[in-house]
């Protein structure tokens, strides 16, 4: 792919872009992100560095909703084998 100049970007892209990163949800980042690219021609069009900039995001997102995941699978299941929680307690 031939590196494309910032001047390359129309307005609207650029707006969608901050748009993009503004968001503090992971799942909506990586919505967006991935709809973005899908559009026909977008990704010839952006800049090298914003993708990059887009693939961090991604990849931050989905240690975040890894993260996540774990966390609330973790919360229901507090509880040895033995019937005493973890820190301690009895049943």
């Amino acid at each position: 792919m031939a590196e494309v100049s910032n001047e390359k970007l129309t307005a609207a892209d650029r707006r969608r872009l901050n748009k993009i990163m503004a968001s503090p949800d992971p799942v909506l980042i990586a919505e967006r992100v991935f709809a973005y690219y899908r559009d026909g021609g977008r990704a010839d069009r952006t800049p090298r560095s914003y993708m990059y900039l887009h693939m961090g995001m991604l990849a931050g997102a989905v240690m975040r909703l890894t993260d996540d995941t774990r966390r609330s699978a973790t919360v229901g299941n507090n509880r040895s084998e033995t019937g005493v929680n973890r820190d301690g307690n009895g049943i």
